[in-house]
C-alpha cells in the first residue's frame, strides 16, 4: 500500500522515498511511499472519513482475453468483451474473485464512494455496466475516457486527470479529510495516483483470460493461483488417487497443451491410474495426437502383460511414430509436443517424459 504526499513535498523519517521504475522504465522516485495502514476511518472529531474508492476494470477486476490487450490498431477497442470473444453472460470464473469481494465492500458502505474508472472507450459504457452487475457490483459511477479523436493522453493521464478533479470535488463537499484508494494493475496509472496527496494505492496482480479450464475428482477443487489437493475416503475395493488440473491459454489465440486424467486396465483385471500433461507447440495436432493416442496404446500393453517400464517406452515410441506419419499425410504438420506422464498402478508410480515437461 502506498499513500502520496503530493509533489514538492519533504517525507517524514517514517517514510521511505525509494527509486522505482517510471511509467516509461526509468528509474526515479515516485513520491512518498509510506509503510503501514492507510489512515483511520474515524476522524479526532468522531465523524466518518469519506472515501473515494476506484477500480479499474481490465485485468484488475475482469480477466481480460490477453491477446486483445496488445497495443496498436489491429486490437478494436471493443475486442474481448463481446461475443464471440466472451459470452454475453460470462460465469464468475472471468473475474478476480478477491477484488470483486472489496469492491462489494466498498459498494455498501455508506463511507466510501465507488467508482469504476477505465481506459475504454464510452460506447462500451452499457456492456460494461452490464458485466459487472450481472456480477453484482453496482458502481455509484463508471467512468470511462472519451471517445477516440478527443484528446485525453495516456491511460494513466487520463485516469489521473479524472481522479485530482473528483477527489478535489469531494474534498469541498465532504472537507480536506476526504482520501481515495486506486486498485489498478497498470504501473504507470498506480506511480501517478501515488503523486496525489492523500491516495492510497493497492497494487493487482494483474489476472487476464480466458480463465482457467478446471477439473478433477476433489470436492470443491477450484485452482486459484496455485494448485491444492483435498483428499477422499478410499473406496473399500480400491485405493483412492485424488487429483486435480487447471488449464491456461495464456497469450495465444488458442489452446495448444492438453491433458488426460484417466483409468486404464492393466494384467490380471487390474485398474491404475493415467495421468499425462502434453505441452504443444508450433500447433495443437501433436497435443491431441497423443492425448488420443498414448494412453490407448499404454492400456492395451499393460493388458498384456508388459512390465509398466516397457509398456511407456513403447507407448511412447509407437505413439510418436504415428504422429510422424499422420503429419506427412496431412501436408507435413510439423507441431510438436512434450509429455509429462505419471502412471499409478497399485502402490507405485511411474514417471516418463518427452522434451522439457519435467
Amino acid at each position: 500500500r502506498a499513500q502520496g504526499a503530493g509533489e514538492g513535498q519533504k517525507g517524514s523519517a517514517e517514510s521511505k522515498a525509494m527509486a522505482r521504475p517510471g511509467p516509461k522504465g526509468g528509474g526515479h522516485p515516485i513520491g512518498r511511499w509510506v509503510e503501514g495502514e492507510p489512515p483511520e476511518d474515524l476522524l479526532p472529531n468522531g465523524k466518518r472519513r469519506k472515501w473515494l474508492s476506484v477500480f479499474d476494470f481490465d485485468g484488475t477486476i475482469f480477466r481480460t482475453p490477453i491477446r486483445f490487450m496488445k497495443r496498436g490498431t489491429v486490437d478494436p477497442p471493443n475486442a474481448g468483451i463481446r461475443p464471440p470473444g466472451l459470452p454475453k453472460e460470462p460465469s464468475a470464473a472471468w473475474f478476480d474473485n478477491e477484488v470483486m469481494e472489496v469492491a462489494k465492500q466498498r459498494i455498501a458502505s455508506e463511507d466510501h464512494t465507488a467508482v469504476l474508472l477505465s481506459e475504454r472507450p464510452g460506447s462500451l459504457r452499457a456492456r460494461i455496466s452490464d458485466l459487472v452487475e450481472q456480477q453484482g457490483l453496482h458502481f455509484d459511477e463508471v467512468v470511462l475516457r472519451p471517445e477516440v479523436g478527443k484528446k485525453s493522453g495516456t491511460s494513466a493521464q487520463f485516469k489521473n486527470k479524472w481522479l485530482r478533479s473528483f477527489l478535489k470535488t469531494m474534498r469541498g463537499t465532504h472537507g480536506k479529510e476526504s482520501q481515495a484508494e486506486v486498485w489498478d494493475d497498470c504501473p504507470s496509472c498506480r506511480y501517478e495516483a501515488s503523486r496525489i496527496e492523500g491516495v492510497v494505492v493497492h497494487a493487482v496482480l494483474g489476472r487476464f483470460g480466458p480463465p482457467m479450464e478446471v477439473g478433477g475428482n476433489v470436492p470443491g477443487f477450484v485452482p486459484q493461483d496455485s494448485l491444492t489437493f483435498g483428499s477422499v475416503a478410499a473406496d473399500d475395493e480400491e485405493p483412492a488417487v485424488t487429483y486435480g488440473y487447471a488449464l491456461a491459454q495464456g497469450r495465444r489465440d488458442y489452446m495448444e497443451d492438453r491433458c488426460v486424467a484417466r483409468k486404464v486396465r492393466a494384467a490380471g483385471g487390474a485398474w491404475g491410474h493415467l495421468f499425462c500433461i502434453f505441452d504443444g507447440h508450433g500447433g495443437v495436432g501433436a497435443a491431441d495426437w497423443a492425448c488420443e493416442h498414448l494412453s490407448s496404446i499404454l492400456e492395451e500393453l499393460l493388458v498384456r502383460g508388459e512390465p509398466a517400464v516397457a509398456a511407456l517406452t513403447e507407448a511412447f515410441l509407437q505413439t510418436d511414430s504415428g504422429w510422424c506419419e499422420n503429419a506427412r499425410q496431412n501436408f507435413d504438420d510439423d507441431a510438436g509436443s512434450t509429455a509429462l506422464v505419471a502412471l499409478v498402478l497399485g502402490n507405485e508410480i511411474y514417471f516418463a517424459t518427452a522434451g522439457d515437461g519435467t
